[in-house]
C-alpha cells in the first residue's frame, strides 16, 4: 500500500507519464516545471517531503496508474522503442533474467545478449497478470511442451478458441495449460500477422476484409484478402512525340485498362532476325496503333518491373 499523502519525484524519464496523469486534477500546469508532484497534482519541491512521503516510479505506475491492477502481479515491461537496430521491436515484452548472476535485470525471449539494467525497464510500462483468458484472445506460449498431446515451443502465438478451468484451446483440440501462456501484446500479435501473411505471399501493404493496412491499424483480425500489387509509372515517348503512361505492378503491365504478360515485352526485346548474313537487332517498335516505340523505353518498363519483383 502506499501513503495518503504522498509525492513521486519528476525525472526527464517520466515527466510524460506523470504530466498526463496530473492534467486530470486540479492542476493543470506542466509537471516538468517541478521536482516532484504530490497525490493531489500539485507541483512541489523536495520541501514536501517535511510532510509528504516519497514513492517510486514504480509505485505510482502501480497504485495510482492502474488502481484495477493494484493485486496483479507485474511479469514484465514492453519497451517503449525498437532497439539493437531494430532486433526487439516496440511493444516486445522484456522479463526479469533469472539466476544469481542476472543482477536483476530484464532480459527479452530469455536472450541473455538482449539485457538491459531493472533501472531503465522498471522505467518503461508493466505488464499484469491478465483478466481471466476468453475466446478470441491472442496468447504466447512461455513455456514448451512436447507429448503425445501437445507440441508447441516458447514463444509460440495462438487465438483462443476455448477455455476451460486449467486449459486454454486452440486450432481444433490442441490445449495447453493457463500456467505456460499470457496473452501476447499487440505489437506481437501484429508481428504474427504479417509473418504467416508473409509466408502467403503477401506483402505489407495488404488489404484486410474491411481496412487498407499500411502498418498500424487495424491488424488484429486473421482475414487476409487479396495481395496489393506494388506499382510504379513509366512514361514512354512514341515517334509522334505523345507521351504515353504505362502501368508496371508485381503482376504485369497495364495500358489503357489492358494488362500485358511481361513476356511479350521479353520476347519484343529478345527479338533478332538475320539479313545477308548479318544480325539485326531493332532499335525502335510498333506495338498496335503505337509506332515508333524506342527500345530503350521498353528495356525502362523491363526493368521495373523486375525491380518490383525482386
Amino acid at each position: 500500500m502506499i501513503p495518503e499523502k504522498w509525492v513521486v519525484k519528476v525525472t526527464e524519464k517520466n515527466t510524460d507519464i506523470i504530466n498526463a496523469w496530473k492534467q486530470k486534477s486540479n492542476y493543470k500546469d506542466e509537471a516538468k516545471k517541478y521536482e516532484y508532484v504530490s497525490y493531489d497534482g500539485c507541483g512541489c519541491s523536495s520541501l514536501a517531503l517535511k510532510w509528504h512521503i516519497e514513492i517510486s516510479f514504480d509505485q505510482f505506475q502501480q497504485h495510482i496508474l492502474n488502481k484495477n491492477n493494484m493485486q496483479k502481479e507485474i511479469i514484465g515491461y514492453l519497451c517503449p522503442q525498437d532497439l539493437f537496430n531494430g532486433c526487439i521491436k516496440a511493444g516486445s515484452l522484456y522479463v526479469k533474467a533469472k539466476g544469481n548472476a542476472a543482477n536483476g535485470a530484464y532480459i527479452y525471449n530469455n536472450d541473455s545478449t538482449s539485457s538491459i539494467p531493472k533501472e531503465i525497464v522498471e522505467q518503461w510500462k508493466p505488464v499484469y497478470t491478465q483478466d481471466e483468458l476468453k475466446v478470441g484472445d491472442w496468447v504466447i506460449t512461455t513455456q514448451e511442451d512436447f507429448n503425445m498431446y501437445n507440441k508447441y515451443s516458447k514463444g509460440e502465438l495462438f487465438k483462443v478458441t476455448k477455455v476451460s478451468n486449467e486449459y486454454v484451446y486452440y486450432e481444433e483440440n490442441s490445449s495447453v495449460l493457463k500456467h505456460r501462456i499470457r496473452k501476447a501484446t499487440k505489437e506481437e500479435v501484429k508481428n504474427y500477422l504479417l509473418n504467416e501473411a508473409g509466408k502467403l505471399g503477401f506483402i505489407h501493404g495488404v488489404k484486410c476484409l474491411d481496412s487498407f493496412i499500411g502498418l498500424p491499424t487495424t491488424i488484429y483480425e486473421d482475414k487476409w484478402a487479396t495481395i496489393v500489387p506494388q506499382k510504379e509509372v513509366v512514361k514512354i515517348t512514341c515517334s509522334n512525340n505523345r507521351d504515353i503512361e504505362v502501368e508496371v505492378t508485381t503482376d504485369g503491365i497495364k495500358y489503357d485498362g489492358t494488362t500485358l504478360s511481361i513476356k511479350v515485352i521479353q520476347e519484343i526485346l529478345n527479338f533478332t532476325t538475320t539479313v545477308n548474313g548479318w544480325a539485326v537487332v531493332p532499335e525502335m517498335f510498333s506495338i498496335g496503333c503505337r509506332e515508333g516505340i524506342d527500345r530503350d523505353d521498353l528495356q525502362k518498363v523491363l526493368d521495373v518491373y523486375n525491380k518490383l519483383n525482386k
